[in-house]
């Protein structure tokens, strides 16, 4: 019975969300509960996949290419902090926001968190716990805090 009632909560969920995100989104996958700011500025592509505890900071924009698998607890951040402007923090806004970009069928980590304006290329896999702090190329695992290249992928063709 239980099952039951959690399909069709994450059925009632997946058709709210689905409105809410940007109308270029495709068909995604839901495994639990997430957490997604400003969807309007979020794109997922067709077959992502969004697993527990993910949360995404739609501040900037978050484009997802198709068949991206987000791990339970990952965080895509796009909001940050202008450090010039700390002494003015009462008397104006001192965020700032930056776009984050993930090419497809990339993997990402359970508990990773991806910083504004990163951009990770296609066929990549960040690790678990990894805070990526610049951007990643292609086909290669990056781990670490900060993370780092662990190794190049070779796809096959």
């Amino acid at each position: 019975m239980i099952s039951i009632i959690k399909k069709v909560y994450l059925r009632i969920v997946y058709i709210f969300l689905k409105k809410q995100l940007s109308s270029s989104s495709g068909e995604f996958i839901l495994f639990g509960k997430i957490t997604i700011e400003s969807p309007s500025n979020v794109i997922l592509g067709k077959g992502v996949t969004l697993n527990d505890g993910v949360y995404i900071s739609g501040h900037g924009e978050v484009v997802i290419e198709p068949y991206v698998s987000l791990s339970a607890g990952c965080k895509i951040i796009t909001a940050s902090l202008k450090p010039e402007k700390i002494n003015k923090k009462s008397k104006e806004n001192i965020h700032t926001s930056s776009p984050v970009y993930i090419g497809e069928n990339s993997q990402i980590g359970a508990g990773a968190i991806i910083l504004p304006g990163v951009t990770i290329g296609s066929n990549s896999i960040i690790g678990a716990g990894s805070v990526v702090t610049k951007n990643v190329p292609s086909g290669v695992i990056y781990a670490g805090n900060p993370a780092k290249l662990i190794r190049y992928i070779k796809c096959d063709s």
